[in-house]
């Protein structure tokens, strides 16, 4: 039971169909983004690390086998540093040249992004409508072009 009480308090705020959680987040400008002011008919939220060592493979694959591919169709990428190192997240950044994913973080941990969307390790990473509910999660990258090719296809 207590497992179960668990995984319903990880899960209740994600659920495939609802509305996502809002997140004010920091850029690396010290601006703030807020996840539902972003304006695409899909956006992936990418949680991620620097020094991750899955993420050191997805992120690249992120830019160019799915941002590079589907950003003429309105797509977007929210990535969220999961850390609050900022040196080696702008690094990562430059590293990347992930210039054109929306990067932020939540340096003082105040938007609570790892309740809201179950994030135990990195990457995670969601799929939104425009109206940003949840289409899929827990998404890598291959699915996640088979999840956009026939999304896309369809539209």
């Amino acid at each position: 039971m207590a497992n179960i009480r668990e995984r319903v308090i990880k899960t209740q705020f994600n659920l495939i169909g609802m509305k996502s959680q809002d997140l004010l987040m920091q850029t690396p400008e010290g601006e703030f983004v807020r996840l539902h002011e972003v304006e695409a008919p899909l956006t992936v939220l990418y949680f991620w690390e620097p020094d991750c060592g899955h993420c050191k493979k997805v992120t690249p694959k992120l830019k160019t086998e799915i941002l590079d591919k589907y950003q003429d169709k309105g797509l977007k990428v929210f990535a969220v540093c999961t850390q609050d190192q900022k040196e080696l997240w702008e690094n990562a950044i430059h590293d990347y040249d992930i210039y054109d994913f929306i990067n932020c973080y939540d340096p003082e941990f105040q938007t609570n992004f790892r309740i809201f969307y179950d994030v135990y390790s990195t990457p995670t990473m969601y799929l939104l409508d425009k109206d940003k509910k949840i289409i899929a999660k827990r998404l890598d990258i291959d699915n996640l072009k088979l999840f956009l090719d026939n999304k896309l296809k369809k539209n």
